[in-house]
């Protein structure tokens, strides 16, 4: 488990060393440390994350490119995943990546699509990263659902075009991160709404519209309406019934991303000043809230959509401590925040995390 805490303190530590220099925000800067990090979670052994041993058995059974493009037949595995992320196997197959560099390759190529995004959008862009990294968020992708992995990356650099404006590259990388993994396409959700503009008095319909949400069983409600449509519904209803009661506890999970979001209503005015982009962010991250809560009854389905939408969350923070203005005391009790996080996240993750050898 110390592997772990040593990884993630030592990337924070260069981060942070970034931050106090006031280093010019540059990708290339950071990329060692993404190196490390991708080169840190892809050389694991395969039992650790559960998922790890199911990408594996998927990748020593897919065609390589050259296989494929010869007789097009995707093979068993091939068929039960979206074209993106089979085509990216294939690649690397026909390159002859033996798995544990397959696992560094994705790793790398998620880390360096988020941290493109981030300095796009994110203050004090280092830190921002290193937040991230400490989240459950960042190991449930990086050593479980490599596919939601880099749909996420690719959904976040997407949604930083948008912010720009770039509507078309917004597009693009949208669709890239359909191609892996079909959940990406909730995204799509933040397009309407990109420039609304926040005001505090609309915190108490915030506050409203959460607990509304959280309380109302609208999934259970629909299903229910339409389970003699089709027997697809008709599944899903059954489940509800066998697993919605064991759930309900499920949006309590939420609530420092609750609060994180409503402090950023609050002083929504003063943020912009220093962060003019914080109006998109905060739509974004309420429509994540809403669906996850919405969807709270169906626990996996919920958490892929939060996935997709508080990948931007460390931004929230970074632009709500915008109104710290004592920058190096603020820098450094962040890197001591952001430690302690990450210890508390790797001991309740140690069970599918542990043991890490070399």
């Amino acid at each position: 488990m110390l592997y772990y805490f040593y990884s993630g303190f030592l990337f924070g530590l260069y981060c942070l060393l970034l931050e106090i220099f006031k280093v010019e925000r540059k990708l290339t800067l950071l990329m060692p440390a993404l190196i490390s990090m991708a080169f840190f979670v892809g050389l694991r052994e395969f039992h650790i994350g559960t998922d790890t041993l199911n990408y594996i058995e998927i990748y020593s059974y897919m065609p390589s490119i050259d296989e494929y493009l010869t007789n097009f037949q995707t093979g068993y595995h091939g068929n039960r995943m979206e074209w993106g992320f089979f085509l990216l196997l294939s690649i690397l197959k026909g390159l002859s990546f033996p798995p544990n560099l397959m696992l560094i390759a994705i790793s790398l190529g998620s880390l360096v699509t988020l941290a493109i995004a981030y300095r796009r959008i994110c203050p004090n862009y280092y830190l921002g990263i290193f937040i991230f990294t400490v989240s459950i968020l960042f190991l449930t992708l990086q050593y479980n659902i490599l596919r939601q992995g880099l749909a996420t990356s690719f959904v976040i650099l997407a949604f930083s075009n948008l912010i720009e404006k770039k509507k078309g590259y917004y597009l693009f990388f949208s669709l890239i991160a359909v191609s892996f993994h079909v959940i990406a396409l909730v995204s799509f959700l933040i397009y309407p709404l990109k420039s609304f503009k926040w005001q505090r008095n609309y915190f108490i319909l915030i506050v409203l519209a959460f607990i509304g949400f959280g309380l109302v069983d609208v999934l259970a409600t629909l299903v229910f309406q339409l389970r003699n449509v089709n027997i697809a519904f008709w599944r899903v209803f059954l489940y509800l019934q066998n697993s919605s009661d064991q759930l309900s506890i499920f949006s309590w999970m939420l609530i420092s991303t609750i609060v994180l979001i409503l402090l950023c209503v609050f002083f929504v005015r003063d943020i912009r000043a220093k962060f003019p982009h914080i109006d998109i962010i905060i739509t974004y991250t309420v429509i994540g809230m809403l669906c996850m809560l919405l969807t709270r009854e169906l626990s996996m389905l919920s958490l892929r959509i939060g996935y997709l939408f508080f990948a931007v969350e460390p931004i929230l923070v970074m632009a709500l401590l915008t109104l710290i203005k004592n920058e190096i005391p603020k820098f450094i009790a962040i890197f001591v925040f952001a430690t302690l996080i990450l210890s508390k996240n790797i001991f309740i993750t140690a069970q599918f995390l542990s043991p890490y050898s070399y």
